[in-house]
């Protein structure tokens, strides 16, 4: 269980790697949006590969939150063993997988 300062910086880490999953998925959205000739300021739904396009945003949607997840804690972790607090293994399971160091839990 974490406490203390380490608590409040794993909401704090929390919260910006979901606003950079938000951000992978907008520009993700709008390159599938584009790829399939789909405005986006007009009806999805009323367009030709409209329903495709929902369903392919539906499908990608969990692996880009995922992707920023990966890539908010993964630069997280870098800057984190630059400053020799994480070792790198530490960093690759709190990327990955969201383990926290061993040190952060005592």
């Amino acid at each position: 269980m974490l406490r203390g300062l380490h608590y409040r910086v794993s909401v704090a880490l929390s919260c910006f790697a979901l606003a950079t999953g938000i951000g992978i998925f907008a520009l993700a959205s709008y390159q599938v949006l584009h790829f399939l000739n789909i405005d986006p300021d007009y009806c999805v739904k009323c367009q030709e590969n409209g329903y495709i396009s929902i369903f392919i945003l539906l499908i990608i949607m969990p692996f880009m939150f995922y992707l920023g997840i990966i890539l908010f804690n993964g630069v997280f972790g870098l800057v984190m063993y630059a400053f020799n607090k994480f070792t790198l293994r530490e960093v690759v399971q709190f990327s990955f997988f969201y383990r926290y160091p061993s040190h952060w839990l005592n």
